[in-house]
């Protein structure tokens, strides 16, 4: 017969045995837990057409780490469809020669609100934004929605949209630097379409050691800015034309240039940058009415404004 005591020590000895296993499975399972996404470096081998880099995009979208996204080929990529940028990533073609082709037909990237974004050493080019519903477009080449997007090295040329032909910035901050804006245009049909080269509404925009030529636009042909802080240093705006005002430059928010260039740029009722304080007003008027986007709140200061521009263009 079996003692009552040695029952409950064995039983005792089970439980704890038992719980042993169960804690040493309990930290293996811990120590096998994946972590946090970290970046990752994917690289775009096949520049005969899109399909890898599509995939590389959704990847680094899912990731939403900031992914570096490098290419070790050369050549013209001819894009299926946009780019859709909805995690932060960067899209870098350093060391090779790349340009993202919206082939005349389709926007080329579109970058959603609160993200991080950074292109480098890219060509984007002939990227056309389709009309919506109230038959305006926006971002032909880039339309930054709300995020941040810094651009270096890269050039836009040969886009098309009725705001923003070459890169539409909507209440986002973008940087551009040693870059080059040629070729883009606004020519509606929009009643206001504006910025050929570049449109910002109601966002900030930094500006350095880059050109903006040949770009054509209703109003602001280089670029267009409505109730948004620009900057713009050691740049070139020359050869924009407009069809209304703002050959080079429409300007409707708070505007510092410094050792820049305005050369050979035209408009039927504006110069390269003249300022009409009445032309504004109708400009903004038009453009709420066109577009749908988040609120603006807009303040008009027209005669600091006219002042301040005058002396920066000297």
């Amino acid at each position: 017969m079996t003692h009552p005591n040695t029952t409950r020590l064995s039983s005792r000895l089970r439980l704890l045995c038992g719980l042993a296993l169960l804690i040493g499975l309990c930290a293996l399972t811990g120590g096998l837990t994946r972590p946090a996404h970290a970046l990752t470096k994917l690289k775009v081998t096949t520049c005969s057409s899109d399909a890898q880099l599509q995939a590389e995009v959704a990847q680094a979208n899912t990731d939403n780490a900031s992914d570096v996204i490098t290419f070790a080929c050369s050549g013209d990529i001819k894009l299926s469809s946009t780019l859709k940028i909805t995690g932060s990533m960067i899209l870098d073609g350093s060391g090779q020669s790349v340009t993202l082709d919206g082939g005349d037909s389709l926007q080329i990237l579109y970058v959603n609100n609160g993200v991080t974004f950074t292109l480098k050493a890219l060509t984007i080019a002939h990227g056309v934004r389709a009309l919506n519903a109230d038959r305006t477009s926006a971002g032909g080449g880039l339309d930054n929605d709300g995020g941040t997007v810094t651009i270096s090295n890269s050039t836009f040329s040969g886009n098309s949209a009725s705001y923003g032909g070459g890169l539409e910035n909507g209440y986002g901050t973008v940087s551009i630097s040693n870059s080059t804006f040629s070729g883009n245009s606004a020519p509606g049909p929009a009643p206001a379409a504006s910025g050929g080269g570049l449109d910002n509404f109601g966002g900030t925009v930094s500006i350095s050691n880059s050109t903006f030529s040949g770009n054509s636009a209703f109003y602001g042909g280089g670029l267009s800015n409505l109730g948004g802080p620009l900057s713009i240093s050691n740049s070139t705006f020359s050869g924009n034309s407009a069809s209304y005002g703002g050959g080079g430059l429409s300007n409707g928010g708070t505007l510092s240039i410094s050792n820049s260039t305005f050369s050979g740029n035209s408009a039927s009722g504006g110069g390269q940058q003249r300022w009409h304080a009445e032309h504004q007003q109708q400009h903004l008027l038009r453009q709420l009415r066109f577009r749908r986007r988040r609120p603006l709140k807009q303040w008009w200061r027209t005669d600091d404004q006219q002042q301040h521009l005058l002396r920066q263009l000297g």
